[in-house]
């Protein structure tokens, strides 16, 4: 079983993905699935964390970075073995120029 660590920058991702649905959108009950979606996917990776695809991207991929898509969003996460430990990384629209989001942080 490996920890599940939520890092700051994803839990501001979700804060302002979820604030945006519930007040932009005027769709409470969509914002409220997200989370326990997001929750729901972000537990899962306690077992086989390894299960999802690593980043199609040179610089991406060296450092383990894996994704979920989730809705119109994607889940980025790194897997540390040696503390068996899975560290969600960042939750971004999937729309937006990920790549080089993530990679300022590397």
């Amino acid at each position: 079983m490996y920890k599940v660590v939520v890092t700051r920058p994803a839990q501001n991702d979700l804060k302002s993905a979820v604030s945006y649905i519930e007040n932009d959108l005027k769709n409470k009950e969509a914002a409220i699935q997200l989370i326990s979606l997001v929750e729901k996917t972000a537990k899962s990776l306690n077992t086989m964390p390894e299960r999802y695809a690593v980043i199609d991207d040179e610089i991406l991929s060296r450092e383990g970075f894996r994704f979920i898509p989730i809705n119109n969003y994607l889940l980025f996460y790194t897997v540390r073995k040696k503390t068996k430990t899975v560290v969600i990384q960042r939750f971004l629209y999937a729309r937006r120029d990920w790549i080089n989001l993530l990679a300022m942080k590397v």
